[in-house]
């Protein structure tokens, strides 16, 4: 889904879910003794944002997600962009 004005803006949301899966235990040992990292092992992701365009030098991106995991795992997170070219 696209949307353009008359000002030869362009606009375009969009939906990403991903799903991210640990498959180890990160850990080291220091003098005898283990420290693990903790953290959950599944964690779903969904970010909602939108990508635009408003002239031909200057584009601009943002999103904000929300990530969800076993342990009560949960961060939230939010992401402005501008890119100019000249």
């Amino acid at each position: 889904m696209e949307g353009q004005n008359n000002k030869g803006q362009t606009f375009q949301p969009f939906v990403e879910a991903s799903w991210i899966h640990n498959t180890k235990d990160f850990a080291t040992t220091m003098n005898g003794v283990e420290v693990k990292q903790g953290g959950a092992q599944n964690i779903g992701e969904l970010k909602l944002g939108i990508e635009g365009q408003l002239s031909n030098s200057v584009n601009i991106w943002g999103n904000v997600g929300q990530q969800m995991g076993n342990q009560g795992y949960s961060d939230t997170g939010v992401m402005l962009g501008v890119k100019y070219n000249f």
